[in-house]
C-alpha cells in the first residue's frame, strides 16, 4: 500500500507543479500584455490589436470570459480615421445619462479621430448633442459597440463613480485612454429650448423657482422607494416651496399623488425632452437615486438663478454606495454603513418584498424590511431617514444662512469671468498667482466673446519736476507734523 501511496502522491504532485506553472506563464503573459499595451499607447493612442486587447482586458477583468464582453473588442488597426463608431447601450434611461459623458471625453480626447452616433433606449437625451453624427445601419464602414460598466462589480470597495463605468468598458474596447473631465454626464439645452416656456410657468403664468419631486419607484427595484406619507410631510412642512411631482403613469410604475395649494401634479404628462426642459427651468430635485439625480447634475443651471450648480436632495438609504452615485454637489442622504447589510458598501438588494410576478428579482429582497405607522413597507436603511432630514437639507439650499460674497473664487470659471472688468481679471490673476501665457490666452478668448475690453483709459502721469504731495502726521499731543516722502 505504501508504494502506491507514494505513486498517487508523486501523480498529484507533478499535475500541481503542471497547473501552477501553467498559471504562472498565463500571469506572465498578462504582464508582457499590459507591458506592450502601455509602450504602444505611448507611440499611438488609437490603434490596437485584438490578442492585445483581449489580455488587458482580461487582466482587468478576469471574469470577462464568463459575461463575454471580450469578444466586443474591436480591432481599429486597419481603419482609417475618422472611426465611425455606434455606441449601443439599452439599460435605463439614468444609464444612458452616462453616455452622454462617454461621448464628451471620447471627442475631449481624440478630437477628429470618430464620428459618433447612439442606439440607447432614450436617444432623446442625445437631441442637440454635438457630438451626435447621423451614421445608418446599413453603412459598412460603421462598427457597432455594446457599452456596458463592468466596473459596478468593483463599487462597494472600489474609488469609481457610475460616469466611469461606460468610459472604463469602453477603453477597454477599443484600446484607448479616455479619462473622465466632469464628474457627470452632459445633456446640452440649445438657445430655442431655453427659450421656451416651462410647462410651469404655462400652468401658473409666471416663472417661479420649483423643485422637482420623484416621490415613486419601479416595480423592479422597489428597494429604492421611500414612504410615501413622508413625502407628502415634507410638502406640507415646506409651503412656500413650490413643488413639480413627476412619473411615469405606465403600470410598471409606482407614484402616489401628493396634495397641496403648492404642489403641480404632472405623473404622466412629460415626455423625456419635457423632462429634460422641466429639470433645466427647476431650482432643485428631490428624489431617490433615480434618472432624476442624474439629470439634475448633467443638465446646466439657469442663469436667473446665480448659481453654478443644481440643488438635489437624495434620498438614497444604503443599496448604493456613495462613491458610485453621490454627485459632488447633491445631499445625498445614506445609511452606508449602518446596518449589517450595508456595512461594505451598497446591499444592491431589488425588491422589499415580492410582487405577484416571475421575475427573479423576488428571489433579491431586502433582508430587514420595516412596516411604518401607514402600513406601507420599506427598508430599514430608509425608515433611518427623516422627514427633518430632508426637509433640512432643502432648506439649507434654499437659505444656507450666510450671505454671499463677491469676492473671486480661486476656482473661478470662464462663465464666472466673462462679467469681470479688466482689472479685476488682473487683481485676480495677482491674488491667485494665475500668470503667464494660460492667463494672457484666457484674457484673449474673453476679449474675443466681447466679455472685456482691454483698452483701459490712461492714467497721465504727473511730470517729474511736480513736488512730492506731503504727507501730514499728527504727534500723541495733537500738533500736526509735515513730512515730504523721500524718494528712496
Amino acid at each position: 500500500m505504501a508504494p502506491n501511496k507514494k505513486r498517487r502522491d508523486a501523480v498529484a504532485k507533478r499535475k500541481r507543479d503542471r497547473r501552477t506553472k501553467r498559471k504562472n506563464e498565463k500571469v506572465q503573459q498578462r504582464e508582457q500584455a499590459i507591458n506592450q499595451h502601455i509602450e504602444e499607447r505611448k507611440a499611438n493612442p488609437v490603434i490596437r490589436t485584438p490578442f492585445l486587447l483581449k489580455s488587458v482586458y482580461e487582466a482587468k477583468h478576469p471574469d470577462a470570459h464568463k459575461r463575454e464582453l471580450w469578444q466586443q473588442v474591436v480591432d481599429l488597426t486597419n481603419m482609417e480615421p475618422p472611426v465611425r463608431l455606434v455606441l449601443e447601450h439599452q439599460l435605463s434611461p439614468g444609464d444612458v445619462v452616462m453616455m452622454t459623458a462617454v461621448l464628451r471625453d471620447l471627442h475631449h480626447h481624440y478630437p477628429n479621430l470618430f464620428l459618433t452616433d447612439v442606439r440607447t433606449s432614450c436617444n432623446e437625451l442625445f437631441e442637440g448633442n454635438p457630438y451626435i453624427t447621423e451614421i445608418s445601419d446599413g453603412d459598412p464602414r460603421a462598427v457597432r459597440l455594446k457599452v456596458d460598466y463592468p466596473l459596478i462589480h468593483e463599487c462597494n470597495e472600489g474609488g469609481f463613480h457610475f460616469a466611469h463605468g461606460c468610459i472604463d468598458d469602453l477603453n477597454h474596447k477599443l484600446g484607448i485612454n479616455v479619462s473622465l473631465t466632469k464628474l457627470r454626464g452632459d445633456i446640452p439645452i440649445s438657445d430655442e429650448e431655453k427659450s421656451w416656456y416651462s410647462q410651469v410657468r404655462e400652468i401658473l403664468g409666471k416663472d417661479v423657482p420649483y423643485w422637482i419631486v420623484d416621490a415613486g419607484c419601479k416595480h423592479d427595484y422597489t428597494c429604492k422607494m421611500w414612504e410615501f406619507a413622508r413625502y407628502q410631510e415634507v410638502v406640507n412642512r415646506l409651503p412656500d416651496v413650490t413643488f413639480v411631482q413627476i412619473g411615469s403613469d405606465e403600470e410598471n410604475h409606482f407614484h402616489h399623488e401628493l396634495r397641496g395649494d403648492n404642489v403641480i401634479n404632472l405623473i404622466g404628462k412629460t415626455g423625456m425632452r419635457e423632462l429634460v426642459r422641466l429639470v433645466y427651468h427647476s431650482f432643485g430635485v428631490l428624489t431617490p437615486v433615480s434618472l432624476p439625480m442624474h439629470l439634475a447634475a448633467a443638465i446646466e443651471m439657469p442663469e436667473r438663478y446665480d448659481r453654478w450648480s443644481r440643488p438635489c436632495v437624495v434620498v438614497a438609504g444604503g443599496r448604493e454606495p456613495p462613491v458610485w452615485e453621490m454627485y459632488t454637489n447633491h445631499a445625498f442622504l445614506h445609511t452606508c454603513g449602518k446596518l449589517p447589510c450595508c456595512q461594505n458598501g451598497g446591499c444592491w438588494r431589488s425588491r422589499i418584498e415580492a410582487l405577484d410576478d416571475d421575475d427573479t428579482k423576488n428571489n433579491d429582497l431586502c433582508v430587514y424590511p420595516v412596516t411604518t405607522a401607514t402600513g406601507q413597507v420599506i427598508p430599514k436603511c430608509l425608515d433611518m431617514i427623516t422627514v427633518d432630514d430632508v426637509c433640512r437639507a432643502i432648506q439649507e439650499y434654499i437659505d444656507p444662512g450666510v450671505e454671499k460674497v463677491e469676492e473671486p473664487s480661486r476656482f473661478a470659471t470662464e462663465k464666472e469671468m466673462r462679467s469681470w472688468s479688466i482689472e479685476k481679471l488682473r487683481e485676480y490673476a495677482t491674488m491667485f498667482e494665475v500668470t503667464g501665457r494660460g492667463f494672457d490666452d484666457l484674457v484673449e478668448k474673453l476679449c474675443a466673446k466681447g466679455a472685456v475690453n482691454l483698452e483701459e483709459e490712461k492714467v497721465e502721469e504727473p511730470p517729474k519736476d511736480t513736488p512730492v504731495t506731503p504727507l501730514h502726521l499728527v504727534t500723541p499731543e495733537g500738533d500736526v507734523v509735515e513730512e515730504v516722502i523721500n524718494d528712496e
